[in-house]
């Protein structure tokens, strides 16, 4: 752990894989690679940053293997009826504000793999972290998109490996390969 994480401080951001324990949750291994940053020292883009139609970057999983395919996604508005973040952090990435049940289409770049999945909540806490997946390459840094394990390993992900390098599509329902 302490090789990918030296930094092993209060406020640093840490992500690892658990397994279950009598004792709770026990840390197996580092899910992805985090560079040493403080939850509350983040290098959002610049605020008239364009907000791209296909990112790239990481795709990590959450959740239970019992839970349906669906997604996290760090950019749930929260005004209205969008069912959203409020007080989300920007995160290092542009992303555009989506609604829950909105669909996007995740491709898996490390197998080319990919599918079109519901948002189903607000994943405001994958903003924090401006990692990078190095699963098959270096993926460009930020964390894109969360996913249940279904649709994790639906998409040829590795749920040992924690991440994979991802193309993330928005408003493209039906859109499999973006």
């Amino acid at each position: 752990m302490l090789v990918r994480h030296p930094r092993l401080e209060p406020g640093y951001l840490f992500d690892a894989i658990c397994v279950r324990s009598p004792d709770g949750p026990m840390a197996v291994r580092p899910s992805t690679s985090q560079p040493g940053n403080r939850a509350d020292d983040l290098a959002p883009p610049g605020p008239g940053a364009p907000v791209p139609d296909v990112l790239h970057g990481t795709a990590t999983w959450f959740g239970s293997p019992d839970d349906a395919p669906g997604a996290t996604y760090p950019a749930v508005d929260a005004e209205g009826g969008a069912g959203g973040c409020a007080g989300a952090p920007s995160g290092c990435v542009a992303l555009p504000y989506l609604s829950l049940g909105s669909e996007v289409a995740v491709r898996n770049e490390c197998t080319g793999r990919g599918g079109t999945v519901p948002v189903v909540e607000c994943g405001c806490t994958a903003a924090r972290y401006c990692d990078r997946c190095v699963e098959c390459g270096t993926s460009p840094r930020g964390r894109i998109v969360e996913l249940t394990p279904a649709a994790f390993a639906g998409l040829g992900g590795d749920l040992e490996a924690g991440c994979f390098n991802a193309v993330v599509r928005h408003g493209a329902p039906g859109a499999a390969t973006p």
